[in-house]
């Protein structure tokens, strides 16, 4: 663009001459302004002011086709309702296949080119097991939201650290019968419920096996919760249920889990759980002494003085030293110390 000096009147400056060509005169100093502006104007349009058509952060669509036989690999999301909005969001990727393309935070949003919007989650589910491949697969990738999702894993990984030491893995179950049999893992030496037997939803997914433990329902994490708590959170999950389980041969990892999460629980209420346990028991001697006494001798007399009385006795499991079978046995628990029998009659320990 040319500007024009005002004493000569000469008009072919070009916009990076501060003199006039013709008569030497300095550029006229609102002409210098106009040109700051328009250039700080252009600056703005071109990095982010104007078009954002070659913004390399905007959402784009990859189609990926699955060869024969070939199985997504990646964990999928539910939505809330059961009902897709827009795209069914990957939370984990299990396929070579898909490395360096797909990664968690991206959105499936045609499957077989079928929009997923409005979709069931179980019809969406449905479509990918059952057209035939090769199978088109569109994937939304979006940096900001792989960024927002790295972002919350990392948090949830602060605030929870079992998910980095357990190995675990999916499992959606639709309405209806999950057919999946549960079992107390006391005998495990774990708290929470395992896998006992499968049929229907649990046995068609092929993915859980019998002795499998249950990790979370849902995002709740039950692997530390007694039995039966297990069981109330599975009658009142919402479907479609995401069920997460540890493999049976990562049982070892549970019970050091389980061992760490317990510990504190007992220590902060050993002292209490104990007293009310002997407060309450016939046949121990009851102080009806002073009230104001310390706790921690009452409880110290209450042990010397029913050494032998009984607090709790019947069936458990324990784990052998040499076959490392688990077997069932009675326990007796007193005061003093703890015993186990082969039966009640028994008077062998």
């Amino acid at each position: 663009m040319a500007w024009t000096c005002t004493a000569c009147e000469f008009a072919a400056n070009e916009d990076g001459q501060d003199a006039c060509v013709a008569c030497g005169s300095e550029r006229p100093e609102e002409e210098t302004q106009e040109e700051e502006v328009k250039a700080e104007a252009n600056g703005g349009a071109e990095y982010g002011g104007g078009d954002t058509d070659g913004d390399d952060s905007a959402p784009e669509v990859v189609v990926i086709e699955l060869p024969a036989k070939e199985k997504l690999g990646v964990k999928l999301m539910p939505p809330k309702d059961g009902v897709i909005s827009h795209g069914l969001p990957i939370d984990n990727v299990d396929n070579p296949l898909l490395d360096n393309k797909v990664q968690a935070g991206d959105l499936i949003v045609a499957i077989g080119g079928q929009s997923v919007d409005g979709m069931g989650f179980s019809d969406a589910i449905d479509l990918i097991r059952k057209l035939p491949r090769p199978l088109a697969i569109s994937f939304e990738i979006d940096e900001l939201r792989r960024q927002e999702v790295v972002r919350e894993k990392f948090q949830r990984s602060k605030d929870n650290d079992l998910d980095t030491q357990l190995t675990t893995y999916a499992v959606v179950f639709d309405k209806g019968p999950m057919g999946l049999n549960l079992e107390e893992a006391v005998r495990y030496g774990i708290d929470g419920a395992v896998v006992r037997a499968l049929k229907g939803q649990a046995k068609t997914s092929g993915m859980i096996t019998v002795g499998d433990i249950v990790y979370k329902v849902n995002e709740t994490d039950v692997l530390c919760m007694p039995y039966l708590e297990v069981m109330n959170v599975l009658r009142n999950a919402t479907a479609p249920k995401t069920l997460q389980f540890v493999p049976k041969d990562k049982l070892a990892d549970v019970q050091r889990v389980n061992s760490r999460h317990s510990e504190s629980f007992r220590i902060r209420e050993s002292t209490s759980h104990v007293k009310q346990k002997l407060m309450n028991n016939p046949r121990l001697v009851k102080d009806d002494g002073n009230n104001d006494a310390d706790d921690n001798q009452s409880i110290a007399r209450l042990i010397l003085e029913n050494q032998a009385a009984t607090i709790k006795k019947g069936r458990m499991y324990k784990q052998g030293r040499v076959m490392r079978n688990w077997k069932s046995r009675y326990f007796v628990l007193s005061v003093s110390k703890m015993e186990y029998f082969k039966s009640p009659s028994s008077t062998t320990s």
